[in-house]
């Protein structure tokens, strides 16, 4: 595999979800990975600096800048995606309620 940077990207691409494929068990495994990955990020970021929608706020900057910085690596970045990760956020930050019993401030 060749490394190619692409100075300018098709940003239209992010909106692509003919690339969605729910059915395929790798597909759905790499998803809930990403889920698992940005919901152990919140948590760990959430321990750190104690602001949990500060914390909340942060990781899913990085999961929309991760996404968009892709294009520039010939690779795949997907709005969708973003929305995978915002679900592993959202359930973490769910449980961190629930668990450490902090609120939303």
């Amino acid at each position: 595999m060749k490394f190619k940077f692409e100075s300018a990207p098709l940003f239209s691409d992010l909106f692509i979800i003919s690339d969605i494929h729910l059915t395929s068990e790798f597909y759905l495994i790499q998803k809930i990975g990403h889920m698992a990955a940005f919901g152990l990020l919140y948590l760990f970021l959430f321990h750190w600096i104690k602001k949990p929608r500060l914390a909340f706020f942060c990781c899913g900057l990085f999961a929309f800048t991760t996404e968009v910085l892709q294009l520039y690596f010939n690779r795949n970045g997907r709005l969708f995606d973003v929305g995978i990760d915002l679900v592993g956020i959202f359930l973490a930050y769910l449980l961190s309620r629930i668990f450490i019993g902090k609120t939303g401030a």
